[in-house]
């Protein structure tokens, strides 16, 4: 295990004998060494920023990945939102943003594995009959393989398109 402690930095206006607030990079979470209040830190493995406070690393959250999808009018193959275990809140915003009457619905697949097994979990059915939009937030415990989404529907396309929002933020 390898650490690397960057530079020592100074508050602004610091009583003398304040300590310095330090920055690691560590190969692990769990080799990250004990800090002071304020100092920062990464772990390779988690891919995560971490704030010392309270005597403990905290995670720092971060949005890890989004997706962006618009003029949508077929289904969205499985893709990753990420690839590494740990807890994860995922919101999204599925828009139906041209209507075709005679169109079906499309709904957003969340899938992941946790310590229950395989798990989907799915939005609500946005209908492409009329404009509107579905959104959520899930909290996904990935304890083995990949964090993906896809979408399905029911019915028909026709002329009917919609957009598809998220963001994936780690927790933990």
């Amino acid at each position: 295990m390898a650490n690397v402690t960057f530079v020592l930095v100074y508050p602004s206006g610091a009583a003398s004998g304040t300590a310095p607030a330090r920055y690691y990079i560590g190969d692990t979470f769990s080799g990250l060494p004990a800090g002071n209040e304020g100092d920062l830190a990464y772990a390779k493995d988690t891919k995560l920023y971490y704030v010392y406070y309270n005597s403990a690393w905290r995670p720092s959250s971060s949005v890890i990945n989004s997706v962006s999808l618009t003029n949508q009018a077929a289904d969205i193959s499985s893709a990753n939102l990420a690839t590494t275990t740990g807890l994860y809140m995922v919101g999204y915003s599925l828009q139906d943003t041209t209507s075709d009457v005679t169109a079906g619905a499309v709904t957003l697949n969340i899938t992941y594995t946790d310590d229950v097994g395989a798990a989907t979990i799915s939005s609500a059915a946005q209908l492409l009959t009329g404009t509107g939009r579905t959104t959520g937030v899930i909290f996904a415990e990935v304890t083995s393989g990949n964090l993906a989404y896809n979408t399905s529907h029911t019915g028909i396309f026709g002329t009917a398109k919609y957009s598809l929002y998220i963001s994936c933020e780690k927790l933990k």
